[in-house]
């Protein structure tokens, strides 16, 4: 019977076969009556061969029960049986005096012969610990060849006698399966041998989240600058619905490609609640990611700036890299690449899944990256429409088929205008010069940006987006926090530095900028010097108030030796230098 939310199905008790009609009742006893429980116990555990024994008996005393409920006598019944199974009477005499004081329900275990299982032979530890050690590598050496060496070790360390190479292998098969998956297999192995947990996404809507991976194609693949390389295909992939959104072609898996895969997606049907990535270097990079809670790539510092998928309102999480059962998306690499690789049209620019499986035609040709766009864009096509699907996302209906219906009951935030120009344009903090131009490159390739709104900014840092790929096109700005500055902002190109016209054209431009500043003075409507002076009001000064009580002071009349003389002594000082100067003048005037 199922429990929970756990599918199951429901037998008719009587339908079952015998064998397992008296395990139901050994469950189901309530009388706890052990001895019933171990005589089925004892049949589960027989061989094969006595059990089909034991059947076959069983059902000869089955027919001999039915005979004498007609009404016949046991003798007859038991050589009629005898005859109609081709056995002797005997047999079928001593099978019923077995069963005869036994209930029907358990005739079945009670003509199963004695069993006793062959006993273990007696083999030292250290013979099974050496052999499991050798045998229990994963470079999987061949039992015979261990055997071999665990009889010279015995013999060199006195273990004793070792039994025959079948005997140990019996020993080590008797191990607990994941153990011997761990030591021959190794780690990963045993991983893969574990359930997956079987997430159920029935309760997810298109765009909740999105799956994205990169995987590089076995096709040799023709550039229009006549390079042959292996392309990169990134793609993006619905969860809620398997669907394939989007994807970019480029020579390596990088945060170029993921920005546009990511943009093809969010502007053709809308932003994703969460994208779900790989943690490596190229998906987890901080032109789209910076700024997510958890990221564990690279160092986070204070002066980040939020990466595309923060600013757009998506949250980025991560997942273990080269795991098919973190992302939906690696699950669909397998299909899309076998139709788009194997294409007859890319026939000689196979290149196999790796050096083992190189093809006979290995790198006879190589095909134009225009004919594997179209071979690709038909893969991904048939992967969206086929309708043989049996998952529970889109059972007997195609990917886009379930991805439309779920769209109808979603609401959907689409692309701003200004948010798509975040997957076209890098970002860089930079500092506003006293002249209001800011520098993006370095020396001696830099180039500089004028607007007249960044002299507002003089001084401080700003966010500038421009796009990597033409460095002097007209950039954009922002404020650290986010708030819009102004929006095509000219490069100054260099000027020679002895053209004359250079020089005139340069002054033009100076002064048409501070015409256009008096006259945007001259519009806001300041108030003339002479104006402003007359309309000054002056600040009244107050007389400041006379106390009204005055507190006495009350002290002892100074002796004269607590006067303070210090301005005689000083007077009497001065009056002594002044007349031994007038002395020296005089003695002088003598001679």
């Amino acid at each position: 019977m199922a429990k929970g939310n756990q599918l199951g199905f429901i037998y008719q008790y009587e339908t079952l076969p015998v064998a397992l009609q008296g395990l139901v009742d050994t469950q189901t006893d309530t009388d706890g009556d052990a001895e019933r429980r171990s005589s089925w116990q004892r049949f589960a555990e027989a061989p094969a061969s006595l059990r089909a024994d034991a059947e076959a008996r069983y059902g000869m005393l089955k027919a001999v029960a039915a005979l004498i409920a007609e009404g016949k006598s046991l003798t007859v019944a038991l050589v009629d049986v005898a005859n109609i199974h081709g056995s002797s009477v005997s047999t079928v005499k001593r099978a019923w005096k077995a069963v005869r004081e036994v209930p029907e329900a358990d005739w079945l275990p009670s003509l199963v012969k004695d069993y006793k299982p062959r006993q273990k032979e007696d083999i030292s530890q250290e013979i099974l610990s050496y052999f499991f050690a050798d045998y229990g590598r994963m470079e999987q050496p061949q039992a015979q060849a261990v055997w071999e060496r665990t009889v010279r070790a015995a013999v060199k360390n006195g273990w004793g006698e070792v039994p025959s190479a079948k005997t140990l292998k019996r020993r080590w098969d008797a191990l607990p399966a994941d153990v011997r998956i761990l030591w021959r297999d190794g780690e990963e192995a045993l991983q893969n041998a574990h359930p997956h947990s079987g997430r159920d996404r029935s309760g997810m809507k298109p765009l909740d989240m999105i799956s994205l991976d990169g995987r590089e194609w076995d096709l040799f693949v023709r550039l229009p600058d006549q390079r042959i390389i292996r392309v990169c295909v990134v793609m993006v992939q619905d969860v809620a619905t398997n669907m394939m959104l989007s994807y970019h072609v480029g020579e390596t898996e990088s945060a170029d490609a993921y920005r546009r895969a990511l943009c093809q997606s969010f502007v053709t049907y809308g932003i994703a609640k969460v994208a779900q990535f790989d943690n490596t270097r190229a998906a987890a990079n901080k032109t789209i990611t910076a700024g997510a809670k958890k990221r564990n790539r690279f160092k986070i510092k204070e002066t980040d700036l939020p990466g595309i998928l923060p600013r757009v309102g998506c949250e980025p999480i991560f997942t273990k890299p080269y795991n098919g059962r973190s992302k939906t998306v690696e699950r669909c690499f397998a299909e899309v690449k076998e139709r788009s690789e194997k294409d007859p049209r890319c026939a000689g620019a196979y290149t196999g899944r790796n050096p083992t499986e190189k093809p006979e035609n290995y790198a006879e040709t190589a095909i134009d990256l225009a004919l594997f766009e179209q071979v690709l864009a038909e893969a991904v096509e048939h992967y969206n429409t086929r309708t043989d699907r049996k998952s529970k996302v889109a059972y007997k209906i195609s990917h886009r088929q379930a991805f439309q219906a779920g769209l109808e009951t979603t609401q959907v935030r689409q692309l701003a205008e200004f948010q798509r120009r975040y997957f076209f344009f890098t970002a860089i903090r930079r500092t506003v010069s006293p002249s209001g131009t800011v520098t993006i490159g370095k020396r001696p390739h830099e180039n500089r940006f004028h607007h007249p709104e960044l002299l507002r900014y003089a001084g401080q840092e700003i966010v500038v987006f421009y796009d990597p790929d033409n460095l002097k096109d007209p950039v954009w700005a922002e404020t650290v926090d986010g708030r819009y500055i102004a929006e095509r902002i000219v490069c100054l190109e260099a000027r020679g530095f002895n053209s004359e016209e250079d020089a005139k054209a340069y002054a033009r431009e100076k002064r048409n900028s501070i015409k256009a500043t008096k006259a945007k003075a001259k519009a806001i409507g300041r108030m003339s010097q002479i104006e402003m002076k007359s309309a000054v009001a002056p600040l009244p000064i107050s007389t400041p108030p006379s106390p009204s009580i005055i507190q006495p002071i009350f002290t002892r009349k100074p002796t004269p030796a607590q006067q303070d003389n210090s301005a005689l002594l000083r007077e009497v000082i001065e009056l002594s230098r002044k007349g031994r100067e007038i002395e020296k003048r005089l003695v002088g005037f003598d001679d």
